[in-house]
């Protein structure tokens, strides 16, 4: 087992375009990236993007390779 593997607990639930949202993330010192749906990442908060109807966000969590663990990644999906 990887004791650095990353964990995304980030809320799942739905937000509005005028709304952000807190990236949670496990264990620390990993880095958020948007797979798909678009917006921004600052730190640990998403801002999305104006969006004409209900639209799906990805966001990934990554924990580099470290040694001979492997990089490892967590994914999380809401609304926006």
């Amino acid at each position: 087992a990887n004791p650095g593997a990353a964990a995304n607990t980030t809320d799942n639930s739905a937000i509005c375009e005028d709304d952000t949202k807190a990236l949670v993330g496990s264990p620390a010192g990993g880095t958020w990236s948007i797979v798909s749906g678009g917006g921004s990442i600052s730190g640990t908060t998403y801002t999305p993007a104006d969006v004409a109807s209900d639209t799906n966000v990805t966001v990934r969590y990554t924990i580099a390779a470290n040694g001979s663990c492997a990089a490892t990644t967590a994914d999380v999906t809401f609304t926006v």
